[in-house]
């Protein structure tokens, strides 16, 4: 159909299927193996959806499950390559396939792998901004609290007498 996307949707980059204006390079190569490898690991989409427009919402909002929380036996390092390569952001994703392709080789021959699984601050941050409006409600919150507590305490402060001895 006329203004359709075009492509399996599964498939798709975060950025491909916003149909944002971005340079396409081989990360988005890189997040369809990611969506593969997490398939074949799992058994399972990683976004499943009854219509197209359905699962496109879903791969851009939320992340799967973890592969070793619907396979217990999928190998820690492989799930942190496959979450690695299948990032929301493509600064996030491996820059090159060769740079994924490394990182297997090194888990196939039982090596220490390249990629990290993002740290409390990363899912903080990501957290955030998945959630800004709660966020804001609770930053607005406890700057009141703050304040509430501040004015008590200097209250109480205003009604203490110094007492001196001679």
């Amino acid at each position: 159909m006329s203004g359709d996307i075009l492509g399996t949707l599964r498939y798709m980059s975060p950025e491909q299927a916003l149909g944002r204006r971005v340079a396409i390079d081989g990360r988005t190569d890189v997040y369809a193996f990611g969506v593969t490898c997490y398939e074949l690991l799992t058994l399972q989409p990683a976004y499943a959806g009854k219509d197209r427009a359905r699962s496109c919402a879903r791969s851009r909002i939320r992340s799967p499950p973890p592969p070793r929380a619907l396979n217990s036996a999928v190998p820690r390092d492989l799930e942190t390559i496959v979450l690695k390569a299948m990032a929301k952001e493509p600064a996030e994703r491996y820059l090159t396939a060769r740079d994924l392709a490394d990182d297997l080789s090194r888990f196939l021959k039982s090596r220490p792998i390249v990629a990290r699984r993002p740290g409390l601050v990363d899912r903080t941050v990501k957290l955030a901004r998945r959630n800004r409006q709660v966020v804001v409600a609770s930053v607005a919150f406890l700057a009141c609290a703050l304040l509430a507590l501040v004015a008590a305490s200097s209250g109480r402060m205003a009604g203490c007498t110094a007492i001196t001895t001679d």
